[in-house]
C-alpha cells in the first residue's frame, strides 16, 4: 500500500551495550564497577525510528543484520518497539555490529563500534519496494554506510522524491574518510537535511552556521538545520531563517540527543506544522531524551513532550 508508513529509516542496526558511571582511567583498573546499565537496539536511524514509534508513527527501518544471536536480539527488540522490519536483510557472513557506550557520570560518552553487517551493505541490498511505501525516506546518516554514499547515495533520495516521498538525513562522523565532495552528488536530493556543527563545518569547510547552511543550500538542499548542541539549532532555507534556543535540563546521558532531535522534528514535518513548531518540539523531545540511560530511554510519547513544553508555558 502507497504510504502505509510515516517514515522508513534506512540505517545502521546494532546493539548498544550502555554502562554508566565510567571514567577515564578505566584502563587502570582491572575491574570497574558500574551503577547501571542497558542493552538495547540502536544505531543512528534505529533511535530516530525508535523514538517516532514512541511518538506514535508507525515507522520501518531499513538495514542489514548478522545471521547470529546478537542479529535475534535486535529484531526481537526492533518488534518491542513497534518497528517494521520488512525491510531488513540478514547477512550470511557478517556479524550484527555493536556498540559499547561508556558514560561518564557528567553524561559524556565514549563508543567502541564494530560496524558489521553495515559494512557491506550496498544500494543494491535496498528493495525498491521501500519507494513509495512510506510518507518520509530518512537516512539515518549519510555517512552511516561504507559502500553506499555519494551517487548511490543520490539514486536513492531521488528516487524517493521520484515516489513522492519527503527525504531527510543526519550527517554523523566520517569514520570511512569517504570525504566531502563525494558526498555533495546526494545533497540535491535532500528536503530537509539535520547536521550537527561539527558534521556542517566538515561538509562545508565553513566556521559559521549562517555560512554553513548558506553553502549546504548551494549544494542543493532545501532545508538546512544545524544542531549546535547546547547552543540550540539554526535552520535556513531559500525563504525562511530560524534559531531555536535549546531547552536546559539535567543530563544523565546525552547518547542520542541528535537523533531524538530529529525524531521530533520528523514528526511536526509529518503533522504538518509549521517549521517553529517542529522546531519548538524537537528541542524538547533532546532536552527529555537526555534524562534517562540510553538513547530512546526517556521519550515515551507526543502528550509526554506536549506536557513538558505546557510545563515551561509553551502551548504548540
Amino acid at each position: 500500500m502507497k504510504n502505509q508508513l510515516d517514515a522508513l529509516c534506512v540505517t545502521l542496526i546494532n546493539l548498544n551495550i550502555l554502562a554508566k558511571p565510567v571514567d577515564r582511567s578505566i584502563f587502570e583498573r582491572d575491574a570497574t564497577l558500574v551503577s547501571d546499565y542497558s542493552v538495547v537496539v540502536g544505531g543512528d536511524g534505529t533511535n530516530q525510528a525508535v523514538t517516532l514509534s514512541r511518538l506514535g508513527r508507525q515507522v520501518g527501518v531499513c538495514g542489514s543484520i548478522g545471521n547470529d544471536h546478537f542479529g535475534q536480539l535486535a529484531i526481537q527488540l526492533l518488534r518491542e518497539c513497534g518497528i517494521h522490519i520488512d525491510h531488513v536483510t540478514i547477512s550470511p557472513i557478517e556479524q550484527t555490529a555493536i556498540c559499547l557506550v561508556m558514560i561518564g557520570a557528567n553524561g559524556d560518552r565514549n563508543f567502541i563500534v564494530k560496524r558489521g553487517a553495515c559494512d557491506s551493505y550496498t544500494l543494491a541490498d535496498i528493495d525498491p519496494m521501500i519507494y513509495g511505501s512510506a510518507k518520509i525516506l530518512n537516512i539515518g546518516s549519510v555517512y552511516t554506510f561504507k559502500k553506499l554514499f555519494g551517487k548511490d547515495m543520490a539514486k536513492l533520495l531521488h528516487q524517493a522524491q521520484m515516489h513522492g516521498m519527503i527525504t531527510t538525513a543526519d550527517a554523523m562522523y566520517d569514520s570511512y574518510q569517504i570525504g566531502a565532495e563525494k558526498m555533495r552528488p546526494a545533497m540535491q536530493y535532500l528536503d530537509y537535511f539535520l547536521p550537527s556543527y561539527d558534521e556542517a563545518k566538515y561538509l562545508t569547510g565553513e566556521t559559521e552556521p549562517d555560512k554553513m547552511a548558506d553553502a549546504l543550500l548551494d549544494y542543493g538542499v532545501q532545508t538546512v538545520v544545524i544542531k549546535m548542541g547546547e547552543k540550540g539549532c539554526l535552520l535556513k532555507n531559500r525563504e525562511l531563517r530560524l534559531e531555536q534556543p535549546a531547552f536546559h535540563a539535567p543530563a544523565v546521558d546525552t547518547t542520542g540527543a541528535g537523533d531524538n532531535f530529529i525524531a521530533g522534528f520528523l514528526h511536526g514535518i509529518l503533522n504538518q506544522w509549521d517549521l517553529e513548531k517542529c522546531l519548538l518540539f524537537a528541542s524538547a523531545t533532546a532536552a527529555i531524551s537526555i534524562g534517562a540511560i540510553g538513547a530512546t530511554g526517556a521519550v515515551q510519547s507526543a502528550q509526554q513532550v506536549l506536557d513538558w513544553l505546557k510545563e515551561k508555558h509553551i502551548t504548540l
